[in-house]
């Protein structure tokens, strides 16, 4: 007896959405590294584009995430960088403690002179990843939010992490602490 070609069709199509669903990782990570070709070769705003549709595909692709928004910021363009900052932003709303992210969200902040913003991701980066580096960030961007004192604070936790950490202790002589 022999299946309808609308019953064929039919199991095909719902075998195709079936493997999508499954697969949709791995094809948005196939997706990023065709990005991070275009990417390579100078290909910025095509990289961009592909970082995005492989979001489409997996909204929660981290490494998608971080190419775009980094990306963003590498572009100097500021409607960019506040499309990095709303993709970036998107994602943190599931995943907040990825510190990769908040990272990238606060550099296009700090880009776009959101210095309050910026101090507020780099200091939940420092919190949940303690470096030298993360509060050093934060505490620049505290100077220039006009927090002179969560600036020192910021940066005595830098110096408390690593001592010989020569941006945080040039900052702190600078500021007088």
């Amino acid at each position: 007896m022999a299946i309808p070609v609308w019953r064929r069709l039919a199991l095909s199509a719902l075998a195709l959405m079936i493997s999508a669903l499954l697969l949709r990782g791995q094809i948005s990570s196939a997706i990023v590294l065709r990005g991070d070709q275009e990417a390579y070769v100078g290909h910025d705003a095509h990289a961009n584009t592909l970082y995005l549709r492989a979001l489409f595909v997996d909204p929660h692709n981290a490494v998608a995430v971080d190419r775009f928004a980094f990306g963003s910021l590498s572009g100097h363009r500021p409607k960019a960088m506040r499309r990095g900052i709303r993709v970036a932003s998107r994602y943190l709303t599931q995943t907040p403690r990825d510190t990769t992210v908040l990272m990238d969200r606060a550099l296009l902040e700090e880009a776009l002179a959101r210095f309050t913003a910026a101090e507020h991701d780099f200091g939940r980066v420092a919190l949940l990843r303690p470096s030298a580096q993360a509060y050093t960030f934060a505490g620049f961007a505290a100077l220039r939010a006009g927090d002179r004192k969560g600036a020192v604070a910021y940066l005595h936790g830098a110096a408390r992490i690593d001592a010989s950490y020569v941006p945080a202790r040039v900052a702190l002589a600078r500021i007088g602490r």
